[in-house]
């Protein structure tokens, strides 16, 4: 995977999704609840759950990657894929942004108002955890405000990433099956 890519097909997402989760990785959804468009990582895991799709590789983290260290500690994996809010300069409103962390700074910023910076609590992990790599999905905000409702775009890619990783989860563990 190259460090940065800019609307990936779905394919491509669901090829990265399905090597990844084959190889102990686990997916935190981060977000605000109440910040509209910031929940989008929130709302990935809700419509996950939704659709009763129960699995230790997905974690919720409400307000940052932080509130669930203890979470993602216990469970060892070996990657961690972050889907979040982002904001990008010239980049339309729910358009997905596959990264890993060299990437993570430019062209965009993610929307979430962490405590504690990413690469500070990806040192703590790595010396708690066999994590060998880190990435993130960011879904480009349209309204950060006050507000429990996401935009239409930024809606329509929750509902695919959220498919997309419901078929990635089926298939990384047919695949952990078989072999």
């Amino acid at each position: 995977m190259s460090e940065l890519i800019i609307s990936p097909s779905n394919e491509e997402l669901l090829e990265f999704l399905t090597e990844k989760l084959s190889d102990k990785y686990i997916i935190a959804c981060v977000g605000s609840p109440l910040r509209s468009d910031d929940r989008a990582g929130l709302e990935v895991c809700e419509q996950l759950a939704e659709k009763r799709v129960r699995d230790e590789r997905l974690i919720e983290c409400d307000y940052g990657l932080e509130t669930c260290l203890d979470k993602i500690i216990s469970s060892k994996p070996r990657g961690i894929i972050m889907i979040d809010a982002g904001y990008a300069e010239g980049i339309p409103p729910g358009t997905i942004i596959l990264s890993n962390t060299r990437s993570i700074k430019e062209p965009f910023t993610l929307a979430t108002t962490h405590n504690v910076p990413i690469r500070l609590l990806l040192k703590l992990l790595k010396r708690e955890t066999p994590i060998k790599n880190f990435y993130v999905i960011a879904i480009i905000a349209e309204k950060l405000g006050i507000g429990m409702k996401l935009s239409d775009r930024v809606r329509k890619a929750v509902e695919s990433l959220a498919e997309i990783i419901r078929i990635a989860l089926e298939k990384s563990m047919s695949d952990r099956i078989n072999h």
